[in-house]
């Protein structure tokens, strides 16, 4: 329920109390349980990260796993990105601890929509 100002006077507290902003992730998660598909609006993530330089996710209230998987193939050697990979539970994939890591490799082989990232 912020709107860009809030989340900047929030990304300000954080700054000023020592936290390095690449340290920071702002999720993007819509206060209505359950969140209605037509108001789920991911490219907000999009804009919080371009707008503040901030790693960003999706915390998923919709019902069902739709809006959770909407990954999608990725290339060889395309470039990992917040647009192509999502973090999801059981944790059988690469650890979303490294999420900053992966951010900055390419694909080595191609990928289906939701299969596991192996490097």
């Amino acid at each position: 329920m912020a709107d860009l100002g809030e989340i900047e006077d929030a990304l300000g507290v954080l700054i000023d109390s020592g936290t390095p902003l690449e340290n920071i992730t702002v999720l993007h998660c819509n206060t209505e349980y359950p969140t209605p598909f037509e108001d789920v609006n991911l490219r907000a993530m999009q804009t919080i990260g371009h707008a503040f330089g901030v790693a960003i996710g999706y915390s998923d209230h919709t019902p069902g796993i739709e809006v959770a998987v909407a990954a999608r193939n990725i290339r060889k050697g395309e470039a990992f990105s917040v647009e192509n990979l999502s973090i999801k539970r059981p944790g059988t994939g690469i650890s979303p601890m490294r999420w900053d890591d992966i951010l900055k490799m390419s694909a080595s082989r191609a990928f289906r929509e939701d299969e596991n990232i192996c490097l």
